[in-house]
């Protein structure tokens, strides 16, 4: 008696494509290229606001708080979402790695050294 087992994918007679290496792989690269970038200016533009912000205060008499406080707010706000635009970028990265290393084609760590 043959019974089927239920935990196991049903059994085709296409195959499925597999993706191209090769493009997954400048879609990897690219997608490291926009984290690292993406992570630096993030932290580059906060940085950058409120400096601006602190240089206002040395050259007025008289800051008012909340003109201060919207302009910091508004380079940590740039800042939040370029850094969230880096996250995006290492979710790609990832995902393109592990489809590249499933179909045997990306560095494993066993072949580093």
């Amino acid at each position: 008696m043959n019974i089927p087992n239920p935990y196991s994918s049903p059994q085709t007679e296409q195959k499925q494509a597999l993706p191209n290496p090769n493009s997954l792989s400048r879609i990897r690269w690219m997608a490291g290229l926009i984290f690292a970038t993406a992570l630096v200016g993030g932290v580059l533009t906060t940085v950058i606001g409120i400096k601006n912000s602190f240089a206002s205060i040395a050259k007025a008499d008289h800051v008012k708080a909340h003109e201060l406080a919207d302009a910091i707010s508004k380079w940590v706000t740039i800042g939040a979402f370029i850094v969230l635009l880096a996250i995006v970028a290492a979710v790609v990265w990832l995902w393109t790695a592990l489809k590249l290393r499933k179909i045997g084609r990306a560095p494993s760590i066993k072949n580093a050294g």
